[in-house]
């Protein structure tokens, strides 16, 4: 599904819509190379059903990839994503998530693989999911970041 973004819009009901504040990459119309405000967290393609982990310290081996395991540096949040293209993060902690807490509701994209050469993991944005957070969220990778997936945004 990479690639396939033009002109996609959300259609979401209204439970999955809580007093107008989706994060990021939302329910606003998505089209190839927009990008989201701050950034966004990710969850691995073959794990963006139901219970999901978007941030923690142990991402890659909580999350799985078609495209082979992510490397340990990447703990889910990918600063200024793009809708649609790859996207390079920083490594570890580096890449600073928002502090919390944590919206309702939060958009979440969903990859194919994460990938490093260097200091710096990489990847690709296969598409975007609607996540209902839980409580616990910190912005430090041990406070995980869990939620369950209620819509499916393109």
């Amino acid at each position: 599904m990479a690639g396939g973004y033009a002109g996609c819009r959300a259609r979401l009901s209204a439970g999955a819509h809580h007093a107008g504040r989706l994060s990021s990459l939302s329910a606003r119309s998505c089209s190839r190379g927009q990008r989201a405000r701050a950034g966004s967290f990710a969850v691995g393609d073959q794990s963006a059903t139901d219970q999901v982990l978007f941030w923690r310290d142990t991402w890659a081996k909580d999350n799985s990839l078609p495209g082979g395991p992510a490397p340990a540096a990447f703990k889910g949040f990918v600063p200024n994503p793009a809708c649609g293209t790859n996207r390079t993060t920083g490594a570890g902690a580096s890449a600073t998530p928002p502090a919390g807490p944590l919206p309702d509701h939060l958009g979440v994209i969903v990859t194919d693989h994460v990938t490093q050469a260097g200091a710096r993991p990489s990847g690709d944005t296969a598409h975007l999911v609607i996540v209902h957070t839980d409580p616990g969220y910190g912005p430090d990778p041990t406070q995980h970041g869990t939620g369950t997936v209620v819509a499916t945004v393109c």
